[in-house]
């Protein structure tokens, strides 16, 4: 079952910044003596004690708070007919983390009906490995993206790299449904492309890519395939997914 395998891997993380803290006091109680010695192994305690506490506190609550950043950007070239644009930038759900909870992307729909933007950007890892992740989102997110032009790429967790399948083609079967999913929830997917903004005389270009991450995370993105036909003075807006 995924979520015992979630709540396990939360376990393990506990018991690792527990014993991190005592491993390191444990060590340096051997270069001081008398009332130095125990004050450090009473700093360790008190440290490992607050980090599993933080761990705690963002598995159970943490997940379910939503916070939203507003950000100005200013461009000499950005046309004049997309000025004050309003982007919605989401990135990185992981929904199977939400073991069925739907409260933050509830909060999220709402909040974007109050920002009013005028594009949404989804910048990948929709899901943690598994299109069954998906599962039971589809309203959800339509309603985030009714009437809104939305793009998203895919993160390293989209293709199905984290678990052992019993054969190539349950993995492009599990891959194809994450892509399908993608356009279900009325997002228009970016491997590699990009699509042309247009307003009035003016236009703008988004650009996405694969995933592109440093060693050892997959390398997919293709940007001169990305960029191919965009013209090198256009205003663009680039999309990509970097772990």
């Amino acid at each position: 079952d995924y979520t015992i395998h979630l709540i396990f891997n939360v376990l393990l993380s506990m018991d690792f910044v527990f014993k991190l803290p005592l491993v390191i006091s444990y060590f340096l109680s051997f270069v001081f003596s008398g009332k130095s010695k125990s004050i450090i192994s009473y700093m360790g305690l008190v440290l490992s004690t607050g980090l599993v506490l933080s761990v705690l506190y963002g598995t159970i609550y943490g997940k379910s708070e939503l916070k939203i950043k507003t950000v100005e950007l200013d461009f000499k070239l950005l046309p004049k007919e997309f000025h004050n644009l309003r982007i919605l930038h989401i990135s990185d759900t992981h929904l199977g983390g939400f073991m069925k909870s739907k409260k933050v992307m509830n909060l999220v729909g709402a909040e974007t009906n109050k920002a009013n933007p005028d594009i949404i950007l989804f910048t990948g890892d929709m899901v943690n490995n598994f299109y069954f992740e998906l599962d039971g989102w589809t309203e959800i997110f339509q309603n985030l993206t009714k009437e809104k032009p939305s793009y998203a790429i895919l993160g390293n967790h989209d293709y199905g790299n984290y678990s052992n399948w019993k054969s190539e083609s349950e993995k492009v079967e599990n891959f194809n449904q994450i892509v399908n999913a993608h356009k279900d929830f009325g997002f228009q997917l970016l491997n590699n492309k990009h699509v042309i903004l247009k307003s009035g005389e003016d236009s703008l270009y988004i650009i996405g890519v694969e995933n592109w991450g440093h060693p050892p995370f997959p390398q997919y993105a293709n940007l001169e395939q990305a960029m191919n036909g965009v013209p090198a003075e256009a205003f663009k807006i680039f999309m990509t997914h970097d772990p």
